[in-house]
């Protein structure tokens, strides 16, 4: 593996980045870290576009990772002082083209922000987010066909839907310059009293993905903090949902 340039890339919704998502980041210092780009653009869409282009630009990063200013690595994980080159050595050893991690949603309905497309690429999207009780399922790595064989809610989907919360993709790629962001809405007709539809970025990216054909892994080897009301925690499922 040739040496790696990481840009890194974080979106501030409100110009503010946590201390939880800072000390994430320092741990991997000075390490592979070309450098460090911010922006506060809103919609995330757009400034998630922009981060991934200013990297592509600086015409020395080999790979871009992207932390959101609310995601960060648990203190006490064994794994936060190397998580940068983990995810590195897991790339270059199987080819991958993207992989992320598992984030919890800021709620309590014990959901991931990581889930399956049962829908046709020509169809609108049909997801399903995969709950927190599940990972004690599935291997620390895993990608679609994992799921399929594992989880009986992922028997028959057509896709593997990833966050951007905390992921690691490859600028080498052909693919990496042909790279935009798009969250959409629109209006669902089809029922009896229309319903405004959503269609986040990173879901919609994870389509794009599928589409053409890109090696995707998502990992939970990472106990992954996201900040809210409260931090909700990987590997905390609530009483609830267990």
């Amino acid at each position: 593996m040739d040496k790696p340039s990481v840009i890194i890339g974080i979106p501030c919704f409100d110009g503010k980045i946590s201390a939880l998502t800072v000390q994430t980041i320092f741990r991997t210092l000075p390490g592979p870290v070309e450098g460090i780009i911010f922006v506060s653009h809103n919609p995330i869409d757009r400034a998630s576009t922009y981060l991934w282009h200013n990297a592509l630009r600086t015409g020395k990063a080999t790979h871009f990772c992207m932390i959101h200013a609310d995601v960060g690595i648990h203190p006490e994980d064994p794994n936060s002082m190397q998580w940068l080159e983990i995810l590195l050595e897991r790339m270059e050893k199987h080819n991958l083209d993207i992989i992320s991690t598992v984030i919890p949603r800021k709620d309590w309905e014990g959901a991931t922000s990581t889930g399956f497309d049962m829908a046709d690429l020509s169809d609108p999207l049909d997801g399903r987010a995969l709950p927190l009780a599940a990972l004690k399922l599935l291997p620390q790595f895993f990608n679609l066909s994992d799921c399929q064989q594992i989880l009986h809610i992922a028997k028959d989907a057509k896709g593997l839907l990833f966050n951007t919360g905390l992921w690691l993709a490859d600028l080498r790629k052909p693919w990496a310059k042909d790279v935009f962001f798009n969250a959409q809405v629109g209006l669902d007709t089809t029922k009896a009293t229309p319903e405004v539809t959503a269609l986040s970025e990173d879901w919609d990216f994870s389509r794009w993905c599928r589409g053409g054909g890109l090696r995707v892994e998502v990992t939970q080897l990472f106990r992954i903090l996201h900040e809210g009301t409260q931090l909700f925690d990987s590997q905390e499922v609530p009483n609830a949902h267990k």
